[in-house]
């Protein structure tokens, strides 16, 4: 053991399967550092303010969570696990591209389709729970009905039926 400082003026080499051992002391390394075959970070480790962490061409996994503060870029896909949730705070979200939804959906505010656009409901059935007004020429295509004991009213506008 040695319990003196030593400044070393040179390289420093250890044989292979040799280890360093560095006490409960602070360790400071002015240049660089690379590190081959890590195994295990036992405590926390921070990167400075201003400062990057970049992972190589690996893949990275974490077994905690992530908080990530501030804008990020995701530069590929981004999958959500089967059974595990997609959830977006109070915030606004935006997508450049098309969105598919699979499932059943629950919209719990307003939709609004911008002017100029189209709301296309394929062949399922469509379902309204309230009112349903229309502004503009409307064709129906295939046959109108009225639920018994409910009435269809036409305004004071012209009505033309031909059939």
């Amino acid at each position: 053991k040695c319990n003196i400082l030593t400044t070393f003026k040179d390289n420093v080499r250890f044989a292979d399967g040799k280890i360093l051992t560095v006490g409960t002391g602070a360790t400071t390394s002015g240049g660089a550092l690379d590190v081959y075959e890590i195994k295990t970070l036992n405590d926390n480790v921070s990167v400075a303010d201003s400062k990057t962490l970049t992972v190589g061409a690996g893949a990275s996994a974490l077994g905690g969570s992530l908080a990530v503060t501030g804008t990020t870029t995701l530069n590929d896909d981004v999958s959500v696990a089967a059974g595990k949730t997609f959830t977006v705070g109070n915030g606004a979200s935006a997508l450049g591209g098309s969105l598919t939804v699979t499932g059943t959906t629950a919209l719990n505010e307003n939709v609004s389709v911008a002017a100029g656009k189209t709301l296309t409901v394929g062949n399922g059935a469509t379902a309204l729970g309230g009112s349903l007004t229309v502004t503009g020429t409307t064709t129906l295509n295939d046959n109108v009905s009225v639920a018994d004991g409910k009435t269809f009213t036409v305004g004071n506008g012209a009505t033309a039926i031909g059939g």
